[in-house]
């Protein structure tokens, strides 16, 4: 675990170097005088050939995007800036064409994989990293080209933006990992089992387990590989939410949780590592991914917009040069790392929730939850009776109602007693969640079929678990979810849950405890949490949504601006001032506009709202209803003290 961690550090740590030297020496590119030093005679090929190894090193290092991808991108690219070197404009102008094609379609690694691949998916909207990376490259090669006498004339050099935003990025990215938990690449690293070697026995670490290993299971234990019954062992199954005897030389799945018996592996314990965790830092940024691509777009038709109506394509390529410097997105990659900052240094002071990979969405209006060993959890008193309901869910829940977020609860049924449990779970939750929103299907448990997943797309495009009957209701529902977005969450805790969660807006990852999390579940999920401490959800929600809305302002600020520095340059300063806007006026225009909401965005604070704290609560019985709902108060004690539900400063989370 100590070496995992230090060579996990000393990554991190020289992440956050790349990121200090790429804004730096962008920061000094933007000084004219330091410019012209670096930019003039033999010591612009120096300096510009060991920007362009670091470059490609971070590339590499920072970025997930293939090899293929970035040398297709590269060579279309130098497709489109050699053009001007054309004096046919139908050549020209098809060698700008296939730049375009091959950039955003992404060509080189959808023809390199062998998989069948259907018209739509190889045109497939960019991710923010991808479009990052063109943005990058683009800016790059510009650079490159104004190096050669012959095309300085129509390319300005813009190294600056390439290492500034390039910079911004990594930052991004080193907040991220630095705030990461730690459960994910250290799970079941903590939890010891016997092993058995011949009549010997001794104790070692589930994640030291190899295959062929015998173990001795003696208490409550998930294992997370598969393994061979060597003798009856009893497991837990939340099919049936009873104990289930499994006959000798049975194979047994991975994170299975065990009681006792005795098992062999078949195979070894697989750690996640910290470089996978590293690389996964962030669900995908679709404002910055449409944001940026609609820039880059308004760029490519004024370049070709004044190179047709002055049929050159030098001035073509100089106009889409200008629009490129101020379509820069240092605005979302300024504002975006200042605010995760200070989102993460909440979760990790103010929460008992931990972090794995960051939302780009707001606060759900809806949640998803599973229900055994996510709101209900096995009755410690009688392992092989039904579960009994987690301390603190009906708060929690009444919280989430009163905060306006609409709770539903997929459960899977197996037993005749399955009727039973429904109506026991829609009686201890009554007034917290509808009975209707309470759904058992025995189809919820195979996570081959993926149905939590089709109800949380269904809940994201109509708000319902149904799709519409008729055309005419689902194009109110599309049209509707254009304006009103419905932001779906999905809780849980088991390989069921995994599609539910990859289609959900937000996840989280629910473990009985830091140590024994579901590894396949955890590295799909933003954020993770032992059982006991799930009651606490309301808040983090709530400071999610704000860091949300204040990073919303942001884009709206980025895109007012950008738009009208774009008018600006693009004929509107002539029209009102008789000045036409270059490239040495639009990058200090930039630049400043930069600063001045780096300078805003440090002021910014997590909020959440105050809640009165009550003390601990006791578990409630499956079988009870735990509140009095007539005034909207629990007078019965097992939930806690009272607390009324119509006062605006109660608290249903603590």
């Amino acid at each position: 675990m100590e070496n995992c961690c230090t060579v996990h550090k000393k990554k991190t740590k020289s992440t956050l170097l790349r990121a200090i030297l790429f804004i730096t020496v962008g920061i000094l590119l933007f000084i004219p005088l330091i410019e012209t030093y670096l930019s003039t005679g033999f010591m612009i090929y120096i300096f510009f050939t060991i920007v362009s190894l670091a470059v490609m090193y971070s590339i590499k290092e920072d970025f997930s995007v293939s090899m293929d991808y970035l040398l297709g991108l590269i060579v279309s690219i130098s497709l489109a800036l050699i053009a001007p070197y054309f004096e046919s404009s139908i050549l020209s102008i098809s060698l700008l064409v296939a730049a375009i094609v091959f950039g955003f379609a992404n060509l080189s690694l959808k023809l390199s994989s062998k998989k069948k691949t259907s018209l739509y998916n190889l045109f497939e909207f960019p991710s923010s990293e991808k479009v990052i990376i063109l943005f990058v490259v683009l800016n790059w090669q510009i650079s490159l080209f104004s190096l050669f006498p012959i095309a300085s004339f129509a390319y300005p050099f813009v190294l600056h933006d390439t290492l500034f935003v390039m910079g911004l990025f990594i930052l991004t990215n080193w907040i991220k990992q630095s705030m990461q938990t730690s459960d994910l690449p250290h799970n079941h690293m903590s939890r010891y089992v016997t092993v058995i070697v011949g009549e010997d026995e001794y104790e070692e670490k589930i994640s030291n387990i190899k295959k062929n290993m015998r173990l001795k299971i003696h208490e409550e234990t998930i294992l997370p590989f598969k393994c061979k019954t060597l003798t009856r062992c009893e497991v837990g199954s939340t099919k049936s939410e009873t104990l289930e005897s499994i006959e000798q030389n049975t194979i047994i799945n991975d994170n299975t949780l065990f009681f006792s018996g005795s098992v062999e592996c078949q195979s070894d314990f697989e750690q996640v590592s910290h470089a996978y965790q590293s690389k996964n830092t962030e669900s995908e940024d679709m404002f910055l991914s449409v944001f940026m691509v609609a820039l880059l777009l308004i760029a490519i038709c004024s370049g070709i917009y004044f190179g047709y109506i002055s049929s050159s394509v030098v001035i073509g390529l100089q106009s889409f040069c200008l629009n490129l410097i101020v379509a820069c997105p240092c605005v979302f990659l300024i504002a975006k790392p200042l605010i995760s900052a200070k989102f993460l240094d909440w979760l990790s002071n103010h929460s008992l929730f931990k972090f794995n990979k960051m939302s780009n969405t707001g606060k759900p209006n809806i949640l998803v939850f599973d229900r055994t060993h996510t709101l209900y959890e096995r009755d410690p008193n009688n392992k092989n009776g039904p579960f009994i309901l987690n301390s603190g869910i009906i708060n929690m829940l009444t919280t989430l109602k009163h905060d306006g977020i609409k709770c539903y609860i997929l459960s899977g049924h197996g037993t005749g007693n399955w009727e039973s449990n429904l109506i026991n779970c829609q009686k201890d939750l009554t007034k917290a969640v509808d009975p209707k929103n309470i759904i058992f299907n025995s189809k919820f448990h195979d996570p081959k079929e993926g149905r939590k997943g089709d109800i949380i797309k269904n809940l994201q495009l109509y708000g319902t678990l149904h799709k519409p009957k008729t055309l005419l209701e689902n194009l109110y529902f599309r049209i509707n979810n254009l304006f009103k977005p419905n932001i779906v969450g999905m809780i849980g805790d088991g390989d069921n849950d995994i599609t539910a969660m990859k289609q959900a807006d937000v996840s989280v990852c629910v473990g009985k405890d830091k140590s024994s999390y579901n590894s396949d579940v955890l590295k799909t999920a933003n954020f993770c949490v032992e059982q006991k401490n799930l009651h606490t959800l309301p808040d983090m929600l709530s400071a999610l949504g704000s860091s949300n809305n204040t990073y919303k302002i942001y884009i709206q600020i980025a895109f007012i601006s950008n738009i009208t520095l774009l008018a600006l340059v693009n004929g509107l300063a002539n029209y009102l001032f008789g000045i036409n806007i270059t490239a040495s006026i639009a990058c200090p225009a930039s630049f400043v506009l930069c600063t001045l909401l780096l300078l805003s965005a440090s002021y910014y604070k997590v909020t959440v709202p105050n809640r009165i704290r009550p003390e601990a609560y006791n578990c409630c019985s499956a079988n009870s209803i735990c509140c009095d709902q007539n005034n909207g108060t629990c007078d019965n004690g097992c939930c806690g003290p009272k607390v009324n539900i119509n006062n605006s400063n109660f608290n249903l989370g603590f």
